[in-house]
């Protein structure tokens, strides 16, 4: 199939607005006020309404100290210890677009399990709700130059890189989905990650292009940290609205 670089861009335009890296995506899962995570196994009372040596019963949800910021996002909970988003309340059309979101990390995690830095994908308990392993640290956004370790970075490229290399382009890199724990990653919300060959034809095509936008997210991390950095090639509808928004 033969398209100019115009007739392509057209193509995957739709599938871009969703998963544009300048933060217009709806969906927001950050787990603890400040997007910080924590290990399930230290928490034993989130309401700090119990001695801090009181168990809570591991087969009853705990609610982590946060809630969604509106009607599109999902509260998330640990379960059994495991990170569980769930929408099952959220109003109707939120609940559509939620199943969207949740068969698309769904998708991309069956892909990518084994793969070191990344959540495993463990349920789907309702059609509204899905279960992963947890992850610790603490985001990019919170770390300040000279706090991020060359050996870190390499590790984030190279979790990156095996992401593609399973077939799947993540779409929302920014620096609130990279925790870090101990110079050890974790990339996080895959709720609108791409997996090769979703559409026929052009899938590959279209993952070609939205691994781009991976690439130049990281780009921006070593910039950030480190000062330099080689910006990858991006593709002309990516230009066009970066132009718009200046």
């Amino acid at each position: 199939m033969n398209l100019t670089a115009g007739g392509r861009d057209i193509i995957i335009a739709f599938t871009f607005m969703i998963n544009f890296d300048a933060g217009w995506t709806l969906h927001d899962y950050r787990a603890f006020p400040e997007g910080e995570m924590v290990d399930p196994e230290k928490i034993s009372d989130p309401g700090n309404n119990m001695p801090p040596d009181t168990e809570m019963p591991v087969a009853a949800p705990v609610n982590i100290p946060y809630r969604p910021r509106n009607a599109w996002k999902g509260e998330v909970r640990f379960v059994d210890g495991c990170i569980e988003k769930n929408h099952d309340m959220n109003p109707f059309l939120s609940r559509i677009y939620a199943r969207v979101c949740l068969n698309c990390e769904e998708s991309a995690l069956r892909k990518l399990e084994g793969v070191r830095g990344v959540p495993q994908f463990i349920a789907r308990p309702t059609a509204t709700s899905i279960r992963m392993t947890a992850a610790p640290g603490v985001p990019l956004a919170k770390l300040k130059k000279g706090d991020l370790s060359e050996l870190c970075l390499r590790r984030i490229k190279e979790t990156v890189a095996e992401i593609h290399k399973r077939g799947v382009a993540h779409c929302d890199l920014h620096n609130r989905n990279i925790l870090v724990d101990n110079d050890e990653p974790c990339i996080i919300d895959f709720a609108t990650a791409y997996t090769r060959g979703r559409f026929p034809v052009i899938g590959n095509m279209i993952f070609e292009y939205l691994k781009r936008l991976d690439l130049m997210r990281l780009y921006k991390v070593e910039r950030k940290f480190f000062g330099r950095g080689n910006p990858p090639k991006m593709f002309f509808l990516y230009n066009i609205i970066k132009g718009l928004k200046r």
